[in-house]
């Protein structure tokens, strides 16, 4: 039986008073095939939960409110534990981060490209980590509250 992802493309970032930037980056990473993004609030004081509100009720993003200090890699661990099963492949990058495919017309092209020359493949000059999930489970993480 082949497991059925929710999602084939998700992104997860935290932020902080990042607000202004949010639209730019989610609607840019969306023409490029990302499907769902998690978006983890580091206590921002800039109307965050307001800026994602539209794309809340599209279903695209889920709302994490994740304070304290030095949160980055806590909330990275929180939303891969949460949404492993969810989808197919996770990016973690940061909102002033823009992926630019130089070959591909997008980021599904891109993972297909690396993902058929070798059997694993992360790290490199470029940054990139590609965390293939074949899970079998079929439940959610859940919301992150």
């Amino acid at each position: 039986m082949n497991f059925v992802f929710k999602h084939k493309l998700a992104f997860m970032t935290i932020v902080k008073d990042e607000s202004i930037y949010l639209k730019e980056w989610i609607d840019y990473h969306t023409l490029l095939g990302v499907t769902k993004f998690y978006i983890y609030d580091n206590e921002s004081s800039d109307n965050i939960a307001g800026v994602l509100r539209p794309y809340i009720d599209a279903g695209m993003v889920e709302y994490c409110y994740w304070p304290g200090k030095g949160q980055q890699m806590a909330a990275f661990n929180d939303a891969l534990m949460k949404h492993r099963f969810d989808s197919r492949y996770m990016g973690f990058i940061d909102v002033d981060e823009f992926i630019l495919p130089l070959k591909n017309e997008n980021f599904l092209d891109i993972i297909d490209d690396i993902i058929e020359k070798a059997d694993f493949a992360g790290g490199g000059r470029h940054k990139l980590q590609i965390i293939r999930f074949v899970g079998t489970q079929t439940t959610s993480g859940g919301k992150c509250a």
